[in-house]
């Protein structure tokens, strides 16, 4: 399937449940699978998509107005009001991805507006204690879009923190 088509799938489905079993497992897969960086710095951070899922659908959702304490996210680039420059992130990223730059302003406007109204599946951010040293590390798992729409647009982030099992490993450009 195309991924344009798959997106657009995906997101249909997670606006009608997005704590779904089915959500759960595709943000598995989406979020944490095929994301390098992510799986490179916790390799072990969950046992399968069973786990995840287990935990994604029983966390409950904080509302965040900043993600200054992730790593691996983006969102310090925009600021409320930024709704342009959060366009230009979004195309910059997943433009290719689009017939033409007004098909990605489309579906952007339309993230924006289910963001509005309470209707983007949360942010995921795994969460990892160091039981040597006791440091807790946030790292953003899923929804770095979803979590600059928000912040662009003066909303709180909905955000899901789900346990890190395993260690991290830093990647060469991590602090």
């Amino acid at each position: 399937m195309h991924f344009f088509r798959y997106l657009i799938e995906e997101t249909k489905k997670a606006v009608t449940d997005p704590r779904s079993l089915h959500h759960a497992h595709s943000e598995y897969e989406g979020e944490y699978v095929q994301n390098d960086h992510t799986k490179q710095s916790y390799p072990e951070a969950f046992k399968d998509k069973h786990e995840f899922a287990r935990h994604y659908m029983n966390s409950k959702i904080k509302h965040r107005t900043h993600l200054d304490d992730v790593d691996n996210s983006s969102t310090s680039d925009v600021n409320a009001g930024d709704h342009e420059k959060s366009f230009k992130i979004f195309h910059d990223v997943h433009g290719e991805r689009f017939k033409s730059p007004k098909h990605a302003k489309k579906y952007y406007n339309g993230m924006v507006k289910a963001a509005k109204n309470g209707k983007l599946p949360p942010t995921i951010v795994g969460v990892h204690k160091n039981k040597e040293t006791g440091e807790v590390k946030r790292h953003l798992i899923g929804g770095n879009t979803r979590a600059m729409i928000h912040k662009a647009h003066g909303i709180p982030t909905p955000v899901v923190e789900v346990p890190l099992r395993g260690k991290h490993v830093p990647q060469h450009h991590e602090d």
